[in-house]
This record gives structure tokens, sequence and C-alpha cells, in this order.
């Protein structure tokens, strides 16, 4: 059909199989303006999803190294690159460490997510090889499955609206943290993931701001 696409976004991988169709998929279906989005969706909480083997780490991060941005969050990023899981808040030193760790491995811009340095908000490290910078939102506490798909799917919507990568992040968080709220507010079974239908001609007015 000879569709031409602005982005390939890849995030949860089923099995250590995947990997090489996804790279050729990126392969066939890049041109050279293509951005290359990839959330390593495979840990939380200090542990890999159940089903993982111990090395499926190692094949995420050669995916992460094909792509120009990549969202992981505190457990994939200490998972690819080996280091000690720490629990929140962090320190300013360990989230520089696990950037800069990413960076030589991948090449790729890092939007770093679930930072958090005290208990009152949550939110990302952006870095693009030079800068660290910081996004923030409202922490809710409370955990649905799913929002780190909305996170990085507003992220990559954001982006190809030509906002920079902390604006993008900022917006992302935003939008997150409505969606959470909303859930909350409807008393919303956590299993089932939050209401960010309703939102979205919220994160509509975002990316229009």
């Amino acid at each position: 059909e000879n569709i031409q696409v602005d982005a390939l976004y890849s995030g949860y991988v089923g099995s250590d199989a995947q990997f090489p169709i996804i790279r050729e998929v990126f392969q066939r279906l890049r041109r050279k303006d293509t951005l290359i989005m990839v959330d390593p969706v495979m840990a939380d909480n200090g542990r890999l999803y159940r089903g993982f083997e111990p090395d499926f780490p190692d094949y995420m991060l050669k995916l992460c190294a094909a792509a120009h941005i990549i969202t992981p969050n505190i457990t994939e990023a200490c998972l690819m690159l080996g280091c000690e899981y720490k629990e929140p808040p962090y320190d300013e030193n360990y989230i520089k460490t696990l950037l800069g760790g990413l960076y030589l491995k991948t090449h790729a811009d890092i939007v770093l997510t679930g930072v958090s340095f005290d208990e009152r908000k949550i939110g990302a490290a952006v870095f693009d090889g030079k800068t660290v910078s910081y996004v923030f939102a409202e922490r809710i506490p409370v955990a649905y499955h799913g929002t780190g798909d909305i996170f990085t799917s507003t992220l990559t919507a954001a982006y190809l609206r030509d906002r920079s990568l902390k604006s993008a992040a900022q917006i992302a968080a935003n939008f997150t943290a409505r969606c959470i709220k909303k859930a909350l507010t409807d008393n919303r079974e956590e299993r089932f993931g939050v209401d960010f239908e309703t939102q979205i001609p919220y994160l509509i007015k975002y990316l229009e701001l």
C-alpha cells in the first residue's frame, strides 16, 4: 500500500523469538526521518514479569539500541544495565548513573519513568546525552495496569507534534495522572486499567496549547 509512517513504536514483547521480527519491521518500514520508539516493558518493582528468562533484558537492550527514544522504568533500566535496584525515593546521582549507563549502551534519548525524589510527586528524567531534566506530576497512591503504555503513547503523540522531548514528557505525565485520578474517582477496579478514553478531549487540549 506504500504507507509512509511517521513513527514506529514497540512495547511489550512476548518472547525472545519476537525481537528479530520487530527489528526487521523497523528496518523495512522506517524512512530516514521515521521516529523509532521503544518502551522496554518487562519489569517493575525490582523484578522481571513472570514468564521471562533472566537473559530477557539482554535482548531488550539490543532492541533499545535500534531506537531514537526509549522509555524504561527504574527496574527495567537496572536489569538492562545489571545495576542494583533501589526503592524510592531516589537521589539524583542514582538516576544520573542509570541514564548515563543506558546512553552509553544505546545512544538513544531516554525518558526514565518512575522517578521520585519525595512522596508527593512522581515523574520522569529526560536525557539527550548531554542534559538531564525532570518532569513531575502528582503521585496518586494506586497502581493501575497500562499506565506506562498511556504515558509512552502520549509522549509519542506530543513529540510528533513538534514538542521538545521534555515538553512531551510533561504532557504525558499530566495526562497519565489525570487518567489515574478519573479511575480512582470512579472506583474502577485496578485490573481493568484507567479510563483514558473519556479523558482524550483533555489530551487534545494539551496538544493544542
